[in-house]
């Protein structure tokens, strides 16, 4: 205990720990912003699709209804386009009479109505401004639509960041803040070099609290962690109404 060259050497592998952990987690982050463009990137080829579909409705309307028979080749490239388009994400389709084709995705929401398309955007995720989600645009307002959508390239990329990327974010943090809490306990049961009482040798952030883009009020939460051998991996949704705060479990619903 009383080399300081020992002292210089442990001091400094702490801090290539600490580096490592602070790299891991710079690593995981890069994963996500890139998820986060291949969603933008997917959402623009959704709307391309559909913008096409619709176009191809009405040109199919419009032949039928002029010879009052199908229009073969149309109908082949629009049905190449629903295709294509369900390799990005789940679609239901309904026919009219017409020959026109609705498309629709996530729980309803209409991506095709005849010759009328919609659009959807990458948009911030409302409980959390570093993560891009998916929006449904209607009437020039955005309605998050993230955990309504599955199926194709953007069902895999939401698995990406909800399966592989939080679990793993979670447990880097929990394992980081174990270790920090172990250590330190061991730092304050020793004595330094003038006899008092060992000081912590590892921080730790306090858990984020983020509030939901949508809040009007102005309350704070702030979070901490007593005890760490207690802690879950599952993020928390906080809610305020007139019947006071609800918590919920954002993996189970309960």
């Amino acid at each position: 205990p009383a080399s300081i060259t020992n002292r210089q050497l442990l001091l400094g592998q702490a801090q290539a720990l600490a580096d490592r952990f602070t790299q891991l987690s710079g690593r995981l982050a890069a994963v996500d912003d890139d998820v986060g463009a291949q969603l933008g990137a997917a959402v623009q080829e959704i709307n391309s699709l559909a913008s096409s579909i619709a176009s191809l409705n009405e040109q199919i309307a419009t032949a039928q209804a002029a010879t009052g028979q199908p229009p073969n080749d149309l109908l082949d490239t629009r049905d190449r386009l629903v295709l294509k388009l369900g390799e990005f994400v789940d679609v239901q389709a309904t026919a009219e009479q017409d020959g026109t084709l609705n498309v629709f995705v996530g729980s309803g929401q209409p991506l095709v109505l005849r010759a009328k398309s919609f659009a959807l955007e990458a948009a911030r995720d409302p409980f959390d401004a570093s993560r891009l989600g998916i929006a449904y645009v209607a009437n020039g307002a955005l309605q998050p639509i993230t955990e309504q959508l599955t199926g194709g390239r953007v069902g895999g990329l939401l698995s990406v960041q909800s399966d592989l990327i939080d679990p793993a974010r979670n447990a880097l943090g929990r394992i980081a803040l174990g270790l920090a809490d172990l250590v330190n306990d061991q730092q304050a049961i020793g004595f330094d070099l003038r006899g008092t009482f060992g000081q912590p040798l590892f921080a730790t952030g306090s858990p984020l609290v983020l509030g939901a883009s949508a809040n009007t009020g102005s309350a704070t939460l702030t979070a901490r962690v007593p005890d760490p051998g207690a802690l879950g991996t599952s993020d928390f949704q906080l809610r305020y109404t007139a019947g006071g705060w609800t918590a919920t479990d954002v993996a189970t619903g309960q």
